[in-house]
């Protein structure tokens, strides 16, 4: 159970956004045709942020200015023939670098590739593809997720809706299958996991609270609830707060956000810890290029970001 919780912890802290180009940008909220873009993290004060995990409580702040020093550079360049063909991405200096190419039929993409590069012989590059099938109304149907050439997964659409997913063993054979249902404003109320016999294995469902918010409920395989959690979400789509509970209702977990007029994230709250902040600079097509966090209303980190847009 202590490692759903940490998963769910890391969940939390990646704020997942809508885009203009959802196929390529799934990570990004970038407008315009992006080229390149090249994020350089400075530590403003970094005796106070040594662990990036570490969310500091009040006694531990100790905020002192120092020089701003480089904490790493990351580069991600778009290519672009009609389509985004190409992405590669380079992180932590270089140090892990990843590649994805995009194949279409038409301006249907068919197929994605992803492919993590390990930078030693010690180790295979991790290549992940995705083949999409479509109707002859061009609606997805089909996707087949592979993992060094093997299948890996594979998942059914209806309307766009995920109906089934089949997970695949090493012998290419089902070991888990999953089920979707959605009440009739296409919302998902409830995912059920069953292995290969059809035994459950878990299953979790959604209570919607009105046509934003809903509450989110664990059970395991023998229909006990396990973990509970309630999501609020503001008018643009963006979660306002998450908060998690145990089996026996305790409190575990309660993590807050606000956005600007751009929606961008400008406070992160993780239960009575002092708040995160973060203030914004944009370039003439919205997208911020510079971001300052603050702790305790002090800058402890600046994130600024290149962006080179095709011409």
């Amino acid at each position: 159970m202590i490692s759903k919780y940490y998963s769910i912890l890391f969940l939390i802290c990646t704020i997942t956004v809508s885009d203009k180009n959802p196929i390529l940008f799934e990570d990004y909220r970038l407008y315009g045709d992006v080229k390149s873009m090249t994020t350089i993290s400075y530590k403003l004060n970094p005796e106070v942020y040594n662990d990036e995990d570490c969310l500091c409580g009040p006694e531990e702040v100790n905020l002192k200015p120092t020089e701003r020093t480089e904490k790493e550079r990351d580069s991600i360049v778009f290519k672009y023939n009609g389509n985004y063909i190409e992405k590669i991405e380079n992180y932590n200096n270089g140090w892990l670098s990843y590649e994805t190419l995009f194949k279409y039929s038409g301006s249907l993409l068919i197929e994605k590739t992803n492919i993590t590069f390990s930078g030693t012989e010690d180790f295979p590059n991790e290549i992940y593809r995705t083949e999409y099938e479509y109707n002859p109304k061009n609606i997805l149907t089909t996707t087949l997720n592979y993992f060094q050439d093997s299948l890996n997964s594979k998942v059914l659409f209806k309307n766009n809706l995920i109906q089934e997913k089949f997970i695949f063993d090493n012998q290419s054979s089902i070991s888990e299958k999953l089920n979707y249902k959605y009440n009739n404003l296409n919302q998902l109320i409830e995912k059920s996991a069953y292995d290969k016999t059809g035994k459950l294995l878990y299953s979790i469902k959604n209570n919607y609270i009105n046509s934003r918010d809903y509450s989110n409920e664990w059970y395991t395989s023998k229909n006990e609830l396990d973990t509970k959690t309630t999501i609020e979400y503001d008018e643009e789509g963006n979660y306002t707060e998450k908060i998690f509970y145990v089996e026996n209702g305790e409190l575990l977990l309660d993590h807050s956000t606000k956005y600007n007029k751009n929606d961008d994230i400008i406070m992160s709250i993780f239960s009575s810890v002092n708040p995160t902040e973060y203030t914004y600079k944009y370039d003439k097509n919205g997208n911020w290029i510079e971001r300052i966090e603050y702790l305790n209303n002090s800058p402890i980190e600046e994130t600024v970001r290149i962006i080179e847009y095709k011409k």
